[in-house]
């Protein structure tokens, strides 16, 4: 989308408020609104009547996990939107990380989904909405199947129709820094060096390990400040046992 936009294409997002958390609306219009993307923020049920006139071009999601048949796991609603596409013969991509797939999962039936606490559905930015006495349900996920996937995008390359032999075939492809290089230019704060290898620039080392740490995993929800997500995609790698595919074995998880 940025790139689309720098390039002159003419480009407008509608951004879910991702309820019940409101991402969409707190984080991802104010990273839009920095780059000065135009960008219309919608309440999650709007998809489909926008859909229906015509005014959506292609959908755009991303990824918690990936399995190897290609299912994907992300964001409550994404299953819905991609349904909503199909019906409506619009185009649904996943954009992801290739740190996203999960190779100890076959199938997206196999992914534990997360059920949050009910509060966070019965009250909105800490306004209850709901009646006390009224349960509520919340799950932080769902599973979107392969069939309904246009193609997954990430930064080494496309896989259209997504499904195990050509994820596979992909894979083959993706190398990664192994966890313990990571761990050691991160300590030994090389930061030169740990750009060099993870092909992105990361600021001078200024403060202790535990309090980037919890910058990157924390504040990016809410503060969204510029390139703190690159960082938290390195945080997302120490916790991550990363698998080499020509060795048919993972390394060490940090």
């Amino acid at each position: 989308i940025y790139h689309a936009h720098k390039k002159g294409i003419p480009v407008h997002v509608w951004v879910d408020e991702t309820r019940p958390r409101n991402q969409g609306a707190n984080l991802t219009s104010y990273e839009l609104n920095e780059e000065e993307v135009p960008n219309t923020i919608i309440a999650d049920n709007t998809g489909g009547i926008l859909m229906q006139r015509g005014e959506v071009d292609l959908v755009i999601v991303g990824a918690d996990t990936i399995t190897l048949n290609g299912d994907v796991a992300n964001k409550i609603g994404t299953y819905t939107l991609a349904i909503l596409a199909q019906f409506h013969k619009i185009p649904f991509y996943v954009v992801a990380p290739t740190s996203s797939f999960n190779f100890h999962l076959e199938k997206g039936e196999e992914i534990i989904i997360e059920k949050r606490d009910e509060q966070e559905v019965k009250q909105c930015g800490g306004c209850p909405v709901a009646p006390k006495e009224s349960p509520a349900e919340n799950y932080s996920f769902d599973i979107t199947p392969a069939s309904l996937i246009t193609a997954i995008i990430t930064e080494k390359g496309v896989i259209e129709k997504p499904n195990r032999e050509k994820i596979e075939k992909f894979l083959k492809n993706v190398t990664y820094p192994s966890t313990i290089e990571l761990k050691k230019y991160l300590f030994e704060g090389s930061y030169q060096e740990l750009s060099e290898l993870l092909n992105f620039k990361i600021e001078e080392k200024s403060e202790g390990f535990e309090d980037i740490y919890s910058k990157t995993n924390y504040m990016p929800l809410w503060a969204g400040k510029k390139n703190e997500h690159k960082t938290s995609q390195l945080i997302h790698a120490f916790n991550t046992p990363l698998f080499n595919y020509k060795n048919k074995s993972f390394d060490q998880k940090a």
